[in-house]
């Protein structure tokens, strides 16, 4: 069944009928069509605010334990070493980047979101972040003689694994701050 305005009224979520449409539903030829629950319980405005101040929290958060994380590694490693874990920590950030690539907000556009959508942007997400996990892994070497500091290969190669995980919590988290 289709709004009036061409959208899809089918989800997966419970259905409340409404009289918010104009002309015939082009599927039983009434006037009305069927909502998603979650889509008339709470004002637009409301769920955007929401959404915006989770988003928010989530920035800020990662932004401190970061912060934190590299005063306490400042603290604890040498000059040297503090540096060789920043350049590592800069593959790792890219690979997020990578593995990530702006799939997750397909969640945030999409009207209705479909298990198929869900499932395509996860497996996607996690395949691309293993991929540059391996290539991490693969190619640590050759990273560590263009920078000149053989004490990479290691740290590249296991910060670059990372990815991965990281890549399995980004489709919930889309999903948990669109809600």
């Amino acid at each position: 069944m289709r709004f009036s305005g061409g959208r899809d009224c089918r989800s997966a979520w419970p259905l409340r009928r409404t009289s918010h449409c104009v002309g015939l539903n082009s599927c039983s030829g009434v006037t009305t069509c069927e909502t998603p629950l979650h889509m008339t319980d709470q004002p637009l405005k409301k769920r955007t605010a929401g959404s915006i101040v989770w988003t928010a929290l989530r920035v800020v958060s990662d932004a401190a334990f970061n912060f934190v994380i590299f005063a306490i590694l400042a603290r604890l490693l040498a000059p040297d070493e503090f540096g060789a874990f920043t350049v590592g920590f800069i593959f790792t950030e890219v690979g997020k980047v990578f593995s990530q690539t702006g799939l997750v907000s397909t969640l945030f556009r999409a009207e209705t979101l479909t298990p198929s959508l869900k499932d395509t942007v996860f497996w996607t997400n996690l395949a691309l972040g293993t991929t540059f996990a391996l290539a991490c892994v693969v190619f640590a070497g050759a990273g560590a003689d263009a920078i000149g500091d053989q004490r990479l290969v290691p740290l590249i190669a296991w910060l670059g694994c990372l990815v991965p995980v990281s890549s399995l919590g980004a489709t919930h988290i889309a999903l948990s701050l669109r809600d």
